[in-house]
């Protein structure tokens, strides 16, 4: 799925399950366990990528549940900043070959 900004909302059950759903659609229950969602501001506060829109996270609980893993804090999931780094991770590669040969 390619992850885009849009009118798709991002719901998330007690249990950590994210539910994507259209603007207007409002589900009592969530689509993977059946729980039912709370929707106050403190249970429905997520973090989302900068960069492409994820909900991420550094609770190991959540991230098998949907969320991508956030490097460190800079508020970018794994993969982007990976992304975003690139030439400077292709130096550092260059240098661990030149110290183990």
């Amino acid at each position: 799925m390619k992850w885009k900004r849009t009118n798709t909302k991002i719901i998330v059950c007690p249990v950590g399950h994210i539910n994507l759903v259209d603007d207007g659609e409002i589900p009592k229950f969530c689509y993977e366990c059946g729980r039912e969602i709370d929707y106050s501001p403190e249970a429905q506060s997520i973090r989302t990528c900068k960069r492409c829109g994820r909900p991420i996270s550094r609770d190991l609980d959540k991230i098998k549940n949907g969320f991508m893993e956030e490097y460190k804090d800079t508020g970018l999931c794994i993969e982007c900043w990976v992304k975003s780094n690139t030439p400077m991770l292709n130096i550092l590669k260059a240098r661990a070959l030149e110290h183990a040969l």
